[in-house]
């Protein structure tokens, strides 16, 4: 008998359906670029992308391309406010690869190294899987929103491999909480928004001071790096924020923002913004309101799967919270894949939200794809709806896995109390709270 007093013939055929499951996606895998790449050979690399449903742009590796084009002009000694001015990166890129002599001519090697590194990360982190499971996650990682990013070649991929690391430090080895925050600091001034990932270490001893530290830190550097972030900010602005291929709280208020001044209407956009970052955190409140009793709390086991559900989450609700980013940027669901897999096996009091989940999430990483060009205005408002339900969706499984950390911590402040009023606590929790 096994440790779960399961027949030795079960856990074996569970284990042999599983590994069925990630040689699946393998497979998948390689026909997809197979397929690209042959298309590419023959008709050029636009089209080889674009007969996937990714909307591809030449030079190949675009992003990639001019990120390697900004490590030259760096080398070559051009101020950094003026390398920056073509460039949506900060400093701490050219400093820590500008020495490697990498250049843009090395774009495509590069774009074929990260991508091809990214998608094995990305499967070793899936674990092994169910036939069932393995046909969700190729159709997953196969969708265009996914291959975008590798399309692109940008230094969001580099970023979600140094996160990942970081995730198995946290969950693997105790000792390496260290090695972890400064990983995740690393991404965060790389990109900023993984410094939402700090949430992770809730679940971990000492963890509370992890976050605090680090957000001390990262808060620093953003200060001494404000007028490269105003400059960041004024590349973006040039080309002003996109709609379609995007998510985010701001996305279908800009959308308002443009068919308003289309038609004649002059409004401050400032307003649509403050509209859509408070419609978010008016959903967040309801359904965490909604989903916030103890039965329906969803347990988290700190492992693989449980960091990565935490950190995935967090970051997906903060770039959400924060406007428009680009559909590559929802690699980052992957995370949670894993916990929203055990929780629809356990069938316990997540189960439901698990299931309602994955759907959304699959619908919503091909449905902003179909939201660009010619089907753009069919898709856009389908589209959007089901970025608000993921965002939902996230909002109220995030907090029930942190509820208990949540209320011990906030317990005996007036936030807590009007928590407790709000979502009554079982004798357990009022004791852990008052602690």
């Amino acid at each position: 008998m096994t440790g779960t007093d399961e027949p030795m013939h079960v856990t074996d055929a569970r284990r042999s359906s599983l590994s069925r499951g990630r040689v699946l996606v393998i497979t998948v895998l390689v026909l997809y670029f197979a397929c690209v790449a042959i298309k590419a050979q023959r008709t050029g690399w636009v089209s080889g992308w674009r007969m996937m449903g990714v909307q591809s742009l030449t030079p190949p590796f675009k992003d990639g391309e001019l990120l390697l084009r900004s490590f030259d002009r760096y080398r070559d000694g051009i101020p950094i406010p003026q390398v920056e001015k073509d460039s949506p990166y900060p400093p701490i890129w050219l400093w820590t690869f500008g020495p490697t002599g990498l250049s843009a001519s090395d774009a495509v090697a590069v774009g074929v190294i990260t991508g091809a590194a990214v998608t094995v990360m990305t499967v070793l982190f899936l674990g092994q899987l169910t036939l069932l499971e393995g046909a969700f996650a190729a159709l997953l990682l196969i969708s265009p929103c996914f291959m975008l990013g590798i399309e692109r070649g940008n230094g969001d991929s580099f970023v979600f491999m140094i996160a990942v690391c970081a995730i198995w430090l946290l969950a693997h080895r105790a000792r390496s909480a260290v090695a972890a925050a400064f990983l995740i600091l690393w991404a965060a001034a790389l990109k900023f928004y993984p410094i939402a990932a700090l949430i992770a270490f809730i679940k971990k001893q000492n963890g509370w001071r992890y976050i605090v530290v680090c957000s001390l830190l990262f808060v620093a550097y953003c200060l001494l790096s404000l007028d490269d972030l105003k400059r960041i900010a004024k590349y973006t602005e040039g080309w002003g924020r996109e709609t379609s291929l995007s998510f985010g709280c701001m996305v279908s208020f800009d959308r308002l923002y443009l068919f308003l001044q289309q038609h004649g209407a002059t409004f401050a956009k400032q307003w649509f913004e403050l509209a859509g970052l408070a419609a978010a955190l008016l959903v967040a409140a309801v359904v965490i309101g909604m989903t916030a009793r103890r039965r329906l709390a969803a347990s988290l086991t700190v492992n693989i799967a449980g960091i990565g559900f935490l950190a995935g989450a967090a970051i997906y609700l903060f770039c959400f919270l924060m406007g428009n980013h680009y559909a590559y940027r929802l690699r980052w669901l992957v995370l949670v894949v894993p916990q929203l897999f055990v929780w629809i096996r356990e069938k316990g009091p997540a189960y439901r939200r698990a299931i309602a989940t994955s759907v959304v999430l699959l619908c919503s990483v091909y449905g902003n794809a179909w939201s660009y060009g010619h089907l753009r205005s069919r898709a856009a408002i389908p589209a959007d709806l089901i970025n608000w339900l993921l965002f939902a969706c996230l909002a109220s499984l995030l907090f029930s896995t942190l509820r208990t950390e949540l209320v011990s911590v906030l317990g005996q402040s007036h936030v807590g109390r009007l928590l407790a009023r709000a979502v009554p606590l079982d004798r357990h929790e009022t004791a852990t709270a008052r602690k």
